[in-house]
């Protein structure tokens, strides 16, 4: 995302151009949030309960880095950077020492309830800190967009190696970055899962380390070994929309769990009333979880490939740009 955001300050906008494209695209993930994806998670909507989930982690990015890109962009970098190194150094610091600024912690740094008002509360899943960092540090890393394919490809490939092999050494050091120790455990699959088990609500320096090296490492591979053919097609009409995927496959997954739920002969209300357990038999194993996030991506490439084409049929129509 900050990556993208770096992208489009390149394509002749000022940036005061590039500051209210962003704020205003902030704001915007985050009204969706709270509204239309509010209601395609639960069909609810329950305005005592809020989550701050994943637009809402990445709205809020954006606002913010709608302030930063007036600096120079390494330094935006710089502070990206900063922010996901040492954010672990708090994690001993409770949001209940910070008095009446508790909720700002919890937003910032913790995770977890703030109450907004009397009987109103936000459930802030995915605190900001990190994720702005990652943001701040992808917004820098445009840059490295704007070089020679060859030796992008090359620098792709020995950043995300060294942030791997990085994760690995600072993990089996098991002393910083990630607020839980890895250990021993009955069997070496068991020890295994417990080393790779990094913290990301919010995500450890470890966590990071861990998802974005072999994301460079893609990155580069990709770009120098495409794919082609029907994979190819897939992997960009998703990749052309993905605002549109992510608000219309909570509504697609929500019909779906409920239909299936219905043909199996299971009461389906514990996919949409809060607090209704799933009956025994209802939930499926790890193959036939994998089996419907199959059917689901079969059933949203459709509509997907239809929107991308609305798009590319009519860039000058401004709101498009928002979905």
């Amino acid at each position: 995302m900050g990556t993208g955001a770096y992208l489009a300050g390149r394509r002749g906008k000022t940036p005061l151009e590039l500051f209210w494209f962003l704020l205003s695209r902030g704001l915007w993930l985050l009204v969706l949030e709270f509204t239309i994806v509010k209601l395609g998670m639960n069909y609810q909507f329950d305005t005592s309960n809020w989550g701050g989930i994943v637009y809402w982690s990445l709205g809020s990015c954006l606002v913010f880095l709608s302030l930063l890109v007036l600096f120079p962009p390494r330094l935006v970098a710089a502070i990206g950077v900063a922010m996901i190194v040492t954010h672990n150094l708090f994690d001993g610091v409770t949001a209940d020492a910070f008095g009446a600024f508790r909720p700002l912690w919890v937003i910032l740094h913790q995770g977890g309830p703030v109450e907004l008002a009397k009987g109103v509360t936000l459930n802030v899943a995915y605190p900001l800190v990190p994720w702005i960092g990652v943001t701040a540090a992808g917004f820098g890393f445009g840059e490295i967009y704007r070089m020679e394919a060859k030796r992008r490809q090359t620098i792709l490939v020995i950043l995300g190696l060294a942030l791997t092999v990085g994760f690995l050494a600072l993990r089996a050091v098991n002393v910083y970055g990630d607020p839980f120790r890895w250990t021993v455990r009955a069997s070496t699959f068991r020890t295994a899962l417990s080393f790779f088990n990094t913290h990301k609500y919010p995500p450890s320096l470890q966590f990071l380390m861990m998802t974005l090296g072999p994301a460079l490492v893609t990155l580069a591979l990709l770009e120098k070994y495409p794919p082609r053919g029907l994979l190819s097609r897939v992997l960009l009409t998703f990749g052309r929309v993905p605002l549109f995927f992510w608000v219309v496959h909570w509504f697609v997954i929500k019909d779906l769990a409920i239909g299936v739920a219905m043909a199996r002969g299971i009461s389906p209300e514990f996919n949409y009333v809060p607090g209704v357990p799933a009956p025994p038999g209802a939930k499926y194993d790890l193959p036939m979880v994998y089996f419907w996030v199959f059917v689901v991506l079969l059933i949203l490439y459709f509509p997907c490939r239809w929107f991308a084409g609305v798009k590319a049929r009519n860039k000058d129509v401004w709101w498009l740009s928002y979905l």
